[in-house]
């Protein structure tokens, strides 16, 4: 029983080495520079297209490190195709108090429409009833709203705070709110403003032009778009000849170990610019235009867009800094960095981009915590057999253990 038991040790020790030197397997091939560093700070590294499509689609395996291998914090951030902000207008105001009401004028000098505005007042304890009105020329004014609640910010430990009222549309030139005093003492309303959605168009990186082919086969025109890496693919903008008007659908697919999948459609437009959006990951792009009776489009060009993907970090230019990817068995990062990143957006980024992609010669482990294989010099094709043949020993010795304690009274 005791040397059944010292065997079965050993093969499950062996049994760990095994799977440790399987689990190490993976590595990081591919390493690319950042060039242009000047001076110290944090800065937005741009990553090519050709870099995009090495590593993993969702970036886990991208790291950033100096050249002794040393890992550096960082931010993964895609833009997105549209970004909205908001834009704080102040309005010209001016306030005036008798012995029951406050009144503050508000000047819409462009007479441009309002819904809403957007007033900053210090803090109080108690809600306040106020009355909007409007004028063209601040002699006979127009009711807008009589029920507007003017409450106390929810953080009391707030000096000011914003308070959003809304009321119907309207485009007068002068906005008048009255308030009524509470034993004569005004509200402190430091000023009004206006919010806009302000919209912002992501910023793009062209992708390498891929090979084009063409073929028409009864009412539908066939595509197909070749590309060098699986590209991850935003955009998609086509040139066509062929008619001088036409609006057409068009399907798109791409191709995998199980063939072709629909990806969605758009229209091909004389009228537009003809910018189908895509979102895809691959190389094998293909497009069917449904022709229906007309004569055949002929696609001149097809160009491949993505949005600007960006690692964001702390760099210094008396360093030597890389990014290393292409390993399927990284997970991505957590990095303390996550928790500050309104204080690093306050900070000036400076832009950078990577360099040519070189085999990886920075990180030559997973991880540099991980420990090195047990087995050394053993090519991975034979690790395999090697747990096979050991779980069958033990499932052997297990079943002769059982055996003997079965036999024992």
């Amino acid at each position: 029983m005791k040397k059944i038991n010292k065997n079965g040790a050993l093969l499950i020790l062996m049994l760990s080495a095994c799977i440790c030197a399987v689990a190490q397997t993976g590595t990081y091939q591919w390493q690319s520079p950042i060039p242009g560093l000047q001076g110290e700070g944090y800065y937005r590294l741009l990553l090519s297209p050709d870099v995009r499509a090495r590593a993993a689609s969702d970036g886990a395996d991208l790291r950033l490190v100096d050249s002794a291998g040393n890992y550096v914090p960082y931010l993964l951030r895609t833009e997105m195709p549209v970004s909205q902000a908001q834009d704080l207008t102040v309005l010209p105001s001016k306030s005036t108090t008798d012995a029951k009401f406050e009144t503050i004028i508000i000047e819409n000098r462009d007479a441009q429409p309002l819904a809403q505005l957007v007033l900053t007042l210090r803090n109080k304890a108690q809600s306040t009833y106020a009355q909007l009105s409007g004028s063209d020329d601040e002699n006979q004014w127009f009711d807008i709203s009589s029920n507007i609640i003017l409450s106390p910010s929810s953080e009391m430990q707030a000096d000011t705070f914003d308070q959003q009222i809304s009321f119907p549309p309207v485009k007068y030139k002068k906005l008048r709110l009255t308030i009524k005093l509470n034993k004569v003492i005004p509200i402190n309303i430091i000023k009004a403003a206006i919010v806009k959605p302000l919209l912002t168009n992501g910023r793009y990186t062209a992708i390498p032009a891929p090979v084009i082919s063409q073929r028409d086969s009864g009412k539908k025109t066939y595509v197909w778009l070749e590309y060098k890496e699986a590209y991850t693919i935003d955009r998609l903008n086509v040139a066509v000849s062929g008619s001088r008007f036409y609006h057409r659908q068009v399907n798109l697919y791409t191709r995998d170990t199980s063939g072709w999948m629909e990806q969605g459609t758009a229209m091909l437009s004389s009228t537009s610019g003809n910018e189908i959006s895509v979102n895809v990951r691959t190389k094998h792009l293909r497009l069917v235009i449904e022709n229906e009776d007309n004569t055949a489009l002929q696609v001149q060009a097809a160009e491949g867009l993505q949005l600007n993907t960006y690692l964001i970090g702390y760099l210094d230019a008396d360093r030597n800094y890389y990014v290393v990817f292409g390993n399927n068995k990284a997970t991505r990062p957590t990095y303390d960095i996550a928790y500050f990143e309104d204080s690093i957006k306050k900070s000036v980024l400076k832009e950078i981009s990577c360099g040519p992609i070189s085999a990886n010669k920075i990180i030559p482990n997973t991880e540099p915590a991980k420990k090195a294989s047990a087995i050394k010099g053993m090519n991975k094709w034979w690790i395999w057999p090697v747990l096979i043949a050991i779980l069958a020993l033990l499932l052997y010795f297990t079943l002769k253990v059982s055996k003997d304690i079965n036999r024992k009274p």
